[in-house]
């Protein structure tokens, strides 16, 4: 590098180091100074300053303790400093009285009267190190807490705490009968003047009792509505008759809250006019006037109207379930051996065939059959479930028919093994239902006219069908929406046999070709020398079938049976 660049290269250096030094002093003489020459700076707020003469520090700075006592149970407060004993201050000396324990660095508190007070102890230096905030009750809060929350346990949503001198109950029940458990225990005489209660029912509670009662209502007053306004239900509407009010209001009564005995009337007692309390506490405000549909008095007498229509027959959609269990197991063992003979075995001795006499000496001609020992064990078990379900929709006091018909073919096999045709047999699925509903209640009648069901359950040893039928006919009361088991069939077969030949087996005195003998001769009978049979076969059988129906109310069959149509898919074009 030439000489004269690196020379201005270290000019240009040390301006740079002239104007980082300088800056400083021109930023400090540029600001305006105070009479001392000193330059004024912005002053920190601190953080204890209250005013211009007065802090905070020695009570922001101190540790601070809150401790809630009860008249009658001292209090021991140990201390991990050394403090003045003879400069221990107490606000209010009425409220709280104390006791040093000097060689164990101990406070005993002793509560006098309820109230509330403080305590301020200083170290040797004279420092404020500790503040006690003391309140003072006539009960111990916290054990009634404790006992509050024991007592409401099992109601969900409620909670339990100490403030200051009194116990804060809060919450949201989602039932008039918890809320009703909640009152009892919060107006009782160990607890009342210490509660402040905050438990009402949710706004979800009150509407589903909002709709509970205008559901009751409406069976009787149906132009009765209610809705929940404020955490109050209002049922509104207009009857025509006096003793219809007061049956709303017996209704409303019965969805209220059940207030145990002596709870207050302002808070849902048992006596009294009830009311609508200031703390919260859900009520309902009737509001339901009288119409008789009569012309006002001094009044033109009105012209009759027509008389109106019959109302259209409510429609009811019936589902029937028909559910058949069964269960079989049978275990067979058994061990049989018969050896035999045929019935003519021959002996020749010496002689041949046309009466001359023979060479040789004697023979014995002879067949013997099941010369080994036979021996049988299985066991074999079955389930089967079967299940019909029925929907029909019918209207109120119009009889339901649903019929179902299934055709069975029996086939035999004859002699020689050549299947034959026998007559075919018939089972049956037959129902007839007549429903009618209770006038301004949910209940319905029904009446199940003989109700059949028949089923194939076997065939005998010729190949005809052994056939089960069942029918019942009832008539009862139920609700709509409900489901209810209105007949049941049980059957068990159990039984065990003892030394059985197999059937399927050989039995003596049957014949049977003898091998190499001429199929057109008769089969010679086979004589057993002995038997030795021990078998033993067990079944168990059982069946059941139960018949479960639901009744339910429907407006319109083609958007009240969407569950039925749902896995049949049908477009209709409508253009």
């Amino acid at each position: 590098m030439k000489p004269e660049a690196v020379t201005r290269m270290r000019w240009f250096a040390g301006a740079l180091l002239l104007a980082g030094l300088a800056a400083p002093v021109l930023h400090a003489w540029a600001q305006p100074s105070d009479e001392t020459g000193a330059v004024a700076t912005k002053k920190k707020k601190e953080p204890y300053r209250r005013s211009k003469l007065t802090r905070s520090e020695s009570e922001g700075t101190a540790d601070r303790r809150d401790i809630l006592l009860t008249i009658g149970e001292d209090y021991t407060v140990d201390l991990d400093f050394e403090p003045q004993w003879d400069n221990i201050v107490i606000g209010n000396p009425t409220v709280v009285g104390h006791t040093n324990v000097k060689p164990k660095k101990q406070l005993i508190l002793k509560p006098l009267k309820d109230g509330e007070t403080t305590i301020q102890i200083r170290d040797p230096e004279g420092n404020l190190k500790l503040v006690l905030d003391l309140s003072v009750t006539k009960s111990n809060l916290v054990r009634r807490a404790r006992e509050i929350r024991d007592l409401l346990r099992e109601v969900e949503g409620v909670k339990v705490r100490v403030v200051g001198q009194r116990i804060e109950v809060t919450g949201e029940v989602l039932t008039s009968e918890d809320f009703s458990q909640v009152l009892t225990v919060l107006k009782d005489k160990a607890y009342a003047e210490y509660i402040i209660p905050k438990v009402r029912l949710s706004p979800i509670a009150l509407e589903l009792l909002a709709r509970r009662i205008q559901e009751e209502v409406n069976k009787f007053a149906p132009k009765v509505t209610t809705r929940v306004v404020n955490k109050v239900i209002l049922v509104e509407g207009v009857v025509d008759a006096q003793d219809k009010v007061t049956l709303v209001e017996k209704t409303v009564n019965l969805y209220a809250p059940n207030v145990l005995p002596g709870v207050p009337p302002s808070l849902g007692g048992d006596t009294g006019v009830r009311t609508r309390p200031a703390d919260q506490i859900p009520w309902v405000d009737i509001r339901v006037t009288v119409d008789m549909g009569g012309p006002p008095p001094g009044s033109a007498p009105a012209v009759p109207e027509a008389p109106p229509p019959p109302a259209e027959p409510q429609q009811v959609r019936i589902t029937v379930h028909f559910v058949e269990l069964s269960k079989d197991y049978s275990k067979i063992f058994g061990f049989k051996w018969q050896p035999g003979f045929t019935a003519d075995p021959q002996i020749t001795v010496g002689t041949g065939a046309g009466g001359s006499a023979a060479a040789g000496g004697a023979s014995f001609t002879g067949t013997i059959s099941s010369l080994f020992p036979k021996l049988r064990s299985a066991s074999f078990a079955g389930f089967a479930r079967v299940l019909k379900t029925v929907t029909v929709v019918t209207l109120d006091g119009s009889q339901a028919s649903v019929s179902q018909d299934t055709t069975i073919p029996l086939i035999a096999l004859g002699v020689g093994g050549v299947p034959t045709n026998l007559p075919p047999q018939k089972v049956t699925f037959a129902l007839r239902i007549l429903p009618k509903i209770t006038e301004g209640t949910d209940s319905i009648r029904l009446d199940v006219d003989p109700f059949t069901q028949s089923a194939v359950v076997g065939k005998t040893t010729t190949g005809a069908a052994i056939t089960s039928s069942s029918t019942i006919q009832t008539r009862f009361y139920m609700n709509m929406g409900e489901s209810a088991a209105i007949a049941a069939f049980s059957t068990t077969d159990i039984g065990t046999d003892f030394n059985k030949d197999d059937p399927r087996a050989q039995t003596a005195g049957s014949s049977a070709p003898a091998a190499g003998a001429d199929p057109s001769q008769p089969a010679a009978q086979i004589e057993p020398l002995f038997t030795l049979l021990s078998s033993k076969a067990y079944r168990k059988k059982k069946s059941q079938v139960v018949v479960f129906i639901t009744p339910e109310h429907i407006k319109n069959p083609s958007s009240d049976t969407e569950d039925l149509k749902k896995n049949f898919r049908v477009r209709v074009n409508t253009k």
